[in-house]
């Protein structure tokens, strides 16, 4: 395995953690006041990334985190111009 390959281990389990941990969170206070949290997600990032977060993603971590694909994936939202 690769130097790079075992730091990217290393970093990815609290990253994931830390990710789940704060999806719960944001969910739940979003729930508490009645809010869409996927809106209201989008809606915050898009003040500092109008065109939404850059891929690649992944998938597979993000939803083991608790993040739906609309969330951080924008790319039906925008069109191939803008």
């Amino acid at each position: 395995m690769t130097l790079a390959a075992r730091a990217a281990a290393i970093l990815t389990t609290p990253e994931a953690a830390q990710k789940s941990l704060a999806t719960r969170w944001f969910v739940y206070l979003c729930e508490q006041e009645g809010i869409d949290p996927v809106a209201c997600f989008r809606q915050r990032l898009g003040a500092y990334f109008p065109k939404g977060p850059k891929p690649p993603f992944n998938a597979e971590a993000r939803l083991k985190a608790g993040q739906t694909p609309g969330s951080y994936d924008w790319k039906s939202t925008f069109s191939e111009s803008a």
